[in-house]
């Protein structure tokens, strides 16, 4: 498989008054032509700060090696920018213009000649070939996004950058971009994109990366992420005080498990299968369910099994 991204020993650090912020911890990883990759971790992990990196709009600190699509993104070239589709927020767009209009203000700032045939076959991909003359401010904030990924590929982009691209839409809308993107990348486009939405990773992506505090904790497809914990997880709602609770647990064995206050209850979720687990089924709200990536995301964040509990 053609690498589109390889990067090894990535690291960026902030300086502030209080001292230095590594909010990238010497990074390596490898993406493939025709992936669609789910970028996710917790706010504040690193993934706005690599996104921005291999896209030249923030400098490493420091690297052995960084390439993106033959380029280092670090000598901010014209033609590497053109091989790139960012997607951010609909701010991006001029409302004031057509939908057309929009599209052509992007292909003169990048110097396209002979686009208008461009224009129109992209405008039909995303389903807005009908409303090409209208305002982009009277569109529905999923026309709007619909636009907005259009806007980053009318440039040839090889590499679709997208920023939690169904964040405040409704569930049409989502089901349209959901849509949108995989015929997008059924047709070779390789896809990264970053969202708290863990069904929609499950949904769209064949590969998972997951950071936290700068580093790459997990990485790999939805269901092997799954299959490396455990396949069942147990949720018990307690009443009773939390360090008896606790006690049991370790009485039968059980290490990784983190607590959440929920309703104002902890809730204990168990990350293993024990058959002693289900000693405490004769609480009555007890669950046990198979996992979900949403459940991996909670065991690497919390640290589950690494003193975290």
């Amino acid at each position: 498989m053609n690498e589109i991204i390889y990067c090894e020993n990535l690291k960026k650090v902030y300086k502030s008054k209080s001292g230095a912020i590594e909010a990238l911890k010497n990074i390596t990883v490898k993406v493939f032509k025709g992936e669609f990759i789910g970028l996710i971790g917790p706010n504040g992990a690193g993934k706005t700060t690599f996104i921005k990196i291999i896209t030249g709009l923030l400098l490493p600190t420091q690297y052995s090696k960084l390439t993106v699509m033959g380029f280092n993104p670090v000598d901010n070239d014209n033609e590497f920018k053109k091989k790139i589709g960012l997607v951010l927020d609909t701010s991006q767009l001029y409302f004031n213009l057509t939908a057309y209009e929009n599209l052509e203000f992007f292909c003169r700032l990048y110097g396209m000649k002979n686009y208008r045939e461009k224009i129109y076959d992209i405008l039909k991909k995303v389903g807005l070939f009908d409303r090409r003359h209208q305002l982009v401010g009277e569109f529905s904030n999923g026309m709007k996004q619909r636009l907005n990924i259009a806007r980053a590929l009318v440039t040839n982009a090889e590499l679709l950058i997208l920023d939690e691209p169904t964040n405040g839409l409704d569930p049409v809308a989502v089901g349209e971009i959901h849509e949108l993107l995989n015929e997008i990348n059924s047709n070779g486009m390789t896809i990264i994109m970053t969202t708290h939405n863990m069904n929609e990773v499950e949904e769209l992506c064949n590969r998972v990366i997951l950071i936290n505090n700068g580093e790459i904790v997990a990485e790999g497809s939805p269901n092997k992420l799954k299959e490396s914990i455990t396949p069942n997880i147990y949720k018990i709602m307690i009443n009773e005080d939390l360090k008896l609770f606790k006690e049991k647990l370790e009485k039968i064995g059980v290490k990784k498990y983190i607590v959440r206050k929920e309703e104002g209850k902890n809730k204990v979720i168990i990350f293993e299968e024990n058959e002693k687990v289900l000693e405490l089924a004769k609480y009555e709200e007890f669950e046990k369910h198979s996992i979900k990536l949403e459940d991996v995301f909670l065991y690497y964040v919390e640290r589950v099994g690494n003193g975290k509990y």
